[in-house]
């Protein structure tokens, strides 16, 4: 039997279509490939460059209601520096409502606390309870935490404290007549770890090794001794740079925190010494924001 003949140009046209499918299939898998691969790389570059968001906080410390105004100006400060920080206050857990109350109005996040006192006698009244601050240790669910004095006044940004590759840090103490080599911990930055909680709640009693009527700042001075990191003054501008070290004083003006140790604003509404001023006129600016109808200082009012 004859086999039929196909015409050669129904075989050409055949073979053109079979080529032109190959090729189509061939350019559709290298396509889907090229896009997978660089779904990939996408994906893989986002998770490399957008690294899980660390958590940080601002802490203060509130033992009764004698620094509660310094507390709410700090706080209202903090938030017009617009700082990306969680605020924290821990507050002795037998203070009123509207104790609590005034600190979340200025954007604390309040926090009622069982405070914890010194082994030994503190030297003065007002740093009963201090030993609080070593709770921060404790609260791991931030990964770094600058604590702050109530009677700070920040009056720069400082969120960079926080990228400090170091477990902790402070500012070195100062006199009116010396600069100290000891930290002074009315700031200081800490990375909470729940092994260093531990080490720090297990030393407190070793009173024959540090002065504990110094309260809180004698102790972490003796056990990080030798391996904290000293921040420059600008961060912690403590009053007796004012009052001793007026050539220091004007380089470092405006520095990022000032430090109210030898004089309290609060207490005196009417005071006229310049950096007592600073902070009555942010006082002003939180009570008029607060409550619109505040009419001033009674002093402001006799003018």
């Amino acid at each position: 039997m004859q086999i039929p003949q196909f015409p050669r140009k129904a075989l050409y046209a055949i073979f053109g279509l079979v080529a032109v499918l190959v090729i189509y299939l061939l350019f559709e898998i290298q396509w889907f490939g090229a896009l997978h691969v660089a779904t990939c790389a996408h994906t893989v570059a986002t998770i490399v460059e957008s690294p899980p968001k660390r958590r940080h906080a601002i802490a203060t410390l509130l033992t009764g209601t004698s620094y509660l105004t310094a507390a709410q100006v700090l706080g209202w400060s903090l938030k017009k520096l617009n700082t990306s920080a969680e605020l924290i206050a821990l507050v002795k857990d037998t203070n009123t409502e509207e104790t609590f109350s005034h600190l979340q109005n200025v954007g604390w996040k309040t926090i009622p606390t069982t405070l914890l006192y010194s082994p030994a006698q503190p030297l003065l009244a007002r740093w009963e309870g201090m030993y609080s601050k070593l709770l921060l240790w404790n609260m791991t669910q931030y990964d770094k935490i600058i604590y702050m004095d109530c009677d700070t006044l920040p009056l720069k940004n400082f969120d960079e404290l926080f990228l400090l590759p170091t477990s902790f840090a402070a500012a070195g103490d100062v006199w009116t007549d010396h600069f100290d080599l000891k930290f002074n911990a009315g700031l200081f930055v800490v990375q909470p770890s729940e092994t260093e909680f531990v080490r720090v709640m297990r030393d407190v009693d070793q009173i024959d090794k540090y002065e504990a009527g110094r309260a809180e700042q004698a102790y972490l001075n003796w056990i990080y001794e030798f391996t904290y990191t000293r921040l420059p003054p600008t961060y912690n501008a403590n009053l007796a740079i004012y009052y001793g070290h007026g050539a220091v004083w004007k380089q470092l003006f405006p520095p990022h925190v000032i430090h109210y140790t030898l004089m309290k604003p609060w207490e005196h509404l009417c005071g006229t010494d310049p950096v007592q001023v600073l902070w009555l006129n942010v006082y002003d600016a939180m009570q008029k924001e607060l409550d619109p109808s505040f009419p001033g200082r009674v002093c402001d009012n006799k003018k």
